[in-house]
């Protein structure tokens, strides 16, 4: 193979023939046998110079070129940028492309890359590089099948504008929702936020490699929802009273087998995936604390299977665990003894499945949770009592958060309890409650002033 282009040598050094800056001369650089990644050669690389290399993707081994073109050919003195193509399966094909780049740019003085590569066939490369947790991973797959791809990705990378961004955004508000049951209902602005922030990562790697000038998805015309606007949408919080909390674990006690498990949601406020990677390991009924230092998740692939990772927040908490837990978990542990004295252990699952101690599907569990919440509704209903109304689990974990609000606990003890990354989260989710609280500490202060 040959290079594009001769070098002339003169007393020992490698000079080009003088030409004119924006058409200064790009090497090819070959692939050594002993370099896996980075493909250079052992001359040091110049502005001007061109390259070849291979990088690792999920789908297998990908090469890409990059070399340097003048930002305005009108105006060398501003200097060149780097630009490139990846995604190419073997050299030879990125080896074809950048000889018909530098062609161009011989007759030409620039390269129009981005043309020839679109906003889909980037993503999917982008994607291939990203190191992401599977669940993160399915999500960004999942979004930029059902969203992106069927609306910009044919769509060349430099024909993307802020102008096209807006508009993508109001029809997936409108009618963008592709999912059983919903199809042409549109989506809710925190998801339209997530595939503007997609789209906007693209276009950011996209910069930051030459093939764009600028981000348009950072310009305002792009317009996508407001965290004020996602904020406004999201739906309210409805949490239990004292009193529907204390009538549905009377009644779970002695009409449900996950009784233990409702109480301790409503005792500590854990998140669901949070509640079924408890291991007995992680509790310490003499010290009166219980650690959070792992998760169960569901990962959408087919057929799709359960994960076990660290709490959303990224690192353990510990919770304290009131009296009333403590015998709830102290009875649970008897009654797991009965079935198999394993089930005890302390890499057993505190809240595992009764037939083998495996992790409990959390989809499987809500729908135990309403059931349950029927029932017992049926059950004050035909004893003419008022019944708690309908919940979901998460909505446990509120309740717990809210009546502690009530109660006069700090929002900064609520914010650890909860796992919650900044007191702020804490605060804007329980808003409404901070009136009452706002209320009960003016109280507070004027009986202090008045016993002074």
């Amino acid at each position: 193979m040959h290079a594009p282009y001769q070098c002339h040598k003169q007393r020992g050094r490698e000079q080009t023939t003088k030409q004119e800056p924006w058409s200064r001369p790009c090497v090819l650089l070959l692939p050594k046998a002993s370099r896996s990644m980075a493909v250079t050669d052992k001359r040091t690389r110049r502005r001007g110079k061109g390259g070849l290399s291979r990088y690792k993707t999920a789908a297998g081994e990908r090469w890409r070129w990059r070399l340097y073109v003048p930002i305005d050919v009108e105006h060398p003195e501003q200097g060149e940028k780097r630009i490139g193509k990846a995604g190419f399966s073997t050299m030879s094909d990125a080896e074809d492309s950048m000889q018909a780049a530098v062609s161009e740019r011989r007759q030409t003085g620039t390269v129009q890359t981005n043309d020839l590569v679109t906003f889909g066939d980037y993503a999917r490369t982008w994607l291939d590089g990203r190191r992401l947790a599977s669940t993160t991973l399915i999500g960004y797959e999942k979004k930029l099948n059902a969203h992106i791809y069927p609306n910009i990705g044919t769509v060349p990378l430099n024909r993307i504008t802020a102008a096209r961004l807006a508009k993508l955004y109001r029809d997936l508000e409108r009618s963008g929702r592709a999912d059983k049951g919903h199809e042409g209902e549109g989506l809710g602005p925190n998801s339209v936020r997530k595939v503007h922030t997609i789209i906007s990562s693209v276009l950011q790697a996209a910069v930051d490699e030459g093939l764009l000038q600028r981000n348009v998805a950072r310009s305002k015309t792009a317009n996508p929802p407001t965290m004020t606007e996602i904020e406004a949408a999201k739906d309210e919080i409805n949490p239990w009273t004292v009193d529907e909390l204390q009538a549905f674990t009377t009644w779970a006690a002695d009409n449900d087998d996950l009784a233990a498990l409702w109480f301790t949601a409503a005792h500590t406020g854990l998140r669901r995936g949070e509640l079924l990677a408890l291991r007995w390991g992680d509790i310490d009924l003499a010290r009166k604390t219980l650690s959070v230092r792992r998760a169960v998740v569901v990962v959408k692939t087919r057929p799709e299977r359960l994960e076990v990772k660290k709490p959303k927040s990224g690192h353990t908490r510990v919770v304290d665990l009131d009296e009333a837990t403590i015998i709830t978990l102290k009875k649970w542990r008897s009654t797991l003894a009965q079935v198999n004295i394993a089930f005890t252990a302390r890499n057993a699952n505190v809240f595992g499945r009764l037939d083998d101690n495996g992790t409990r599907h959390p989809d499987n569990v809500s729908r135990r949770w309403r059931s349950a919440v029927d029932r017992c509704a049926r059950y004050c209903v035909e004893r003419q009592q008022t019944p708690p109304h309908e919940i979901s689990l998460h909505d446990v974990r509120h309740t717990h958060a809210t009546l502690m609000l009530q109660a006069g606990v700090h929002p900064k003890v609520v914010q650890e309890r909860l796992g919650h990354s900044t007191i702020t989260i804490t605060l804007n989710l329980y808003s409404h409650v901070l009136p009452t609280v706002q209320r009960e500490a003016v109280a507070a202060f004027e009986r202090l002033l008045e016993t002074a």
